[in-house]
């Protein structure tokens, strides 16, 4: 028999996955310090089952990741919307000996009377969250083991507590995903519409001003596009200018190359350069970068 068999708390959560879903964490003690663990691991010998009077709703057995499973621990029940019992029922957990294994089987139980008061996911996620904190700091203590670590995100389990709580919790990490560091999420995997919107909006952004009109003006002389006439002012003088400036100063033209795509974003951001003539010479740069680090032989 057991020196010590208790459900030391539990609590019932629901809305986690899906609305009107149902989970019942459990946090439990089996203690054999004083007459020494059976050879048997805990899943062997014991059940934690959700009961409605004699009915049983669901069990689950310990997981036997520290010291076969003689010690504190945490298990959960779930249920889909589907299957999930009715809220707030007046249901007792118990945990007792598998009756396979005992002839009088020991057990503990504790009435649920602690129901989320939360709707929604996300608040009952977090409720979880704080419930299995309180849990595993507990059972740090218990086995002297550190589970926990603290990150700018928050408290989290660590590689230690990960592996145990995932082998006790069957898909907790979805059910809580605030308590690990890694953390999943569903993938947006729609369609994106791709369009020249955004290069449409800096294209106009001066018109109606003195400038927009200036450069309108002379397009219109010419015959020519305003971002053409934007280009040649503020991106290919101002160029030729560096050019001559850093061949009479340094007696080498490089300064100027490193500016050229620099004058391109800036003049295309304001709208005096053509965007798609930006993007075509960004992919002429990414790919000379390339042949001068990797393909250049001298």
């Amino acid at each position: 028999m057991p020196d010590t068999l208790e459900i030391i708390d539990c609590a019932a959560f629901h809305d986690l996955l899906e609305t009107d879903d149902m989970l019942v964490a459990v946090h439990y003690n089996i203690d054999y310090s004083i007459t020494g663990e059976p050879t048997d691991p805990a899943d062997d010998l014991f059940l934690i089952r959700l009961m409605d009077g004699a009915d049983e709703l669901g069990s689950v057995v310990p997981y036997p990741y520290y010291n076969d499973g003689y010690a504190e621990g945490i298990t959960a029940l779930y249920w889909s919307a589907a299957a999930a019992p009715a809220w707030e029922g007046a249901y007792t957990v118990e945990i007792q000996g598998s009756p396979v294994a005992w002839g009088t089987p020991p057990d503990a139980s504790l009435a649920l009377g602690d129901w989320s008061g939360f709707d929604g996911e996300a608040d009952n996620q977090q409720a979880l969250y704080d419930w299995m904190i309180d849990a595993v700091q507990s059972i740090e203590t218990n086995w002297s083991v550190t589970l926990l670590e603290s990150t700018d995100a928050g408290t989290v389990l660590n590689e230690t507590g990960t592996s145990y709580l995932n082998g006790a919790i069957t898909g907790l990490q979805a059910l809580c995903p605030n308590l690990f560091w890694i953390r999943a999420t569903e993938m947006d995997t729609d369609e994106r519409s791709w369009g020249t919107g955004q290069a449409d909006l800096y294209e106009a952004r001066f018109d109606g001003t003195w400038v927009g009109d200036g450069l309108d003006g002379v397009a219109d002389m010419f015959g020519v596009t305003p971002q053409l006439i934007g280009g040649l002012l503020f991106v290919l003088l101002p160029f030729l200018a560096v050019v001559v400036l850093c061949e009479k100063v340094f007696y080498t033209s490089t300064p100027a190359l490193i500016l050229l795509p620099l004058l391109m974003g800036m003049a295309a951001l304001l709208g005096f350069f053509s965007m798609w003539v930006f993007a075509i010479a960004i992919i002429c740069f990414v790919l000379l970068i390339g042949y001068v680090l990797f393909f250049r032989t001298s």
